[in-house]
């Protein structure tokens, strides 16, 4: 119960991002994060993919209380690397 607390009220999530960037080696960097209270997804990359990511789009969407508080909902990343279209997403319902 302690870890969810902290995650939610005191939410340390770079560290975090950079402990796994630690774990990967230099030669993959951070291509971007999102959060929603204790839900947060990042997506590494292997830094010699950078230069064919495109069309990078990031969400949240809070479906809580009235749709608003964030204890429930999800998160996702999307983006292009040359031809393929990836989308990542994590959710609590």
């Amino acid at each position: 119960m302690r870890s969810i607390l902290a995650s939610t009220v005191l939410p340390n999530k770079q560290t975090w991002v950079g402990k796994v960037g630690l774990c990967l080696g230099s030669d993959y960097v951070c291509l971007h994060s999102v959060s929603l209270v204790a839900t947060h997804l990042v997506i590494f990359i292997h830094k010699f993919l950078l230069p064919f990511v495109s069309n990078l789009k990031v969400d949240q969407h809070a479906t809580g209380i009235l749709n608003t508080v964030g204890n429930k909902g999800g998160v996702a990343i999307g983006f292009n690397v040359g031809e393929n279209s990836l989308l990542f997403v994590s959710c609590h319902l």
